[in-house]
């Protein structure tokens, strides 16, 4: 490896890294831009392999796909059966993070497609919808809301929040209740949407979710209902979102079994 880079740097007459005692080895600006080249030039060689496969008209290779946490239960599993019986010899890599370092990856060029609700994403960015959704309050089985179908947001000014503290759940949900002239009495928080329906179904107080279709069942067998909310809240897109007009062969893929995800999604009780 060390023989190659200075191979390199001198047929260019360039410094790529810089040892620093310290910290290590850096990149140097030069090094930089080569980096992002590289990274195309992978990228191109996975397209190529993905249109030849190991046999004749059949696609392999990477695709390299993000998903939100709180969507990665509901779509990702789907989004890989169906892959792995399309495309048996197409290994799909998966990514659960925040939306908003999810989204720099795609933007980086080290995920191919991201699955995301559409909520802070820039519509420069081409995407296909999966799905729909709405916010929704959670509520414990006992509460006295408990027995209504909607409930308005100031209804529950008083009553302590579980918030769950993922970028763009956070984010809708503090909107929501701004929108509704509601400051949320915040007690609890969670950075996982079935640690957020637990504390819900032990009376630590409600929440405002993403889906109206979770079961009522928590993991520790507490039940919790779901309200809608009055006046309406927005409908919300679920999106596969990709970075470039043009789809790689990575992104083709995935758009050639998307109507089928989508029905599989729309379908799910």
């Amino acid at each position: 490896m060390a023989e190659a880079l200075g191979s390199f740097e001198g047929a260019f007459a360039t410094t790529l890294l810089v040892r620093q005692r310290a910290r290590g080895i850096e990149l140097t600006s030069d090094g930089i831009a080569v980096l992002a080249s590289a990274r195309d030039l992978l990228r191109q060689s996975e397209r190529l392999s993905a249109v030849l496969g190991p046999e004749a008209g059949q696609a392999s290779g990477v695709v390299r796909v993000g998903a939100v946490q709180a969507l990665a239960p509901s779509v990702l599993p789907l989004l890989l059966v169906v892959m792995q019986r399309e495309f048996p010899a197409v290994e799909v890599r998966y990514t659960i993070a925040d939306q908003h370092e999810l989204v720099d990856a795609l933007r980086e060029g080290r995920l191919d497609a991201v699955l995301a609700f559409d909520i802070d994403v820039s519509h420069e960015l081409p995407s296909y919808t999966l799905d729909r959704t709405q916010a929704t309050v959670v509520v414990h089985d006992g509460h006295p809301l408990a027995l209504r179908e909607v409930v308005e947001l100031r209804e529950l000014s008083d009553e302590p929040m579980v918030l769950l503290d993922i970028d763009t759940a956070r984010t809708h949900t503090l909107e929501l209740m701004g929108r509704a002239g509601v400051r949320p009495r915040i007690a609890h928080r969670a950075i996982d949407v079935e640690l957020c329906r637990a504390m819900v179904g032990q009376g630590l107080g409600y929440s405002i979710l993403m889906s109206d279709s979770d079961p009522q069942l928590t993991w520790d067998g507490n039940r919790v209902r779901h309200l809608r909310i009055a006046p309406e809240s927005p409908v919300i897109d679920i999106k596969l979102v990709w970075r470039d007009a043009d789809p790689n062969t990575a992104v083709s893929l995935l758009l050639r079994v998307a109507d089928e995800v989508r029905r599989g999604v729309e379908a799910a009780p």
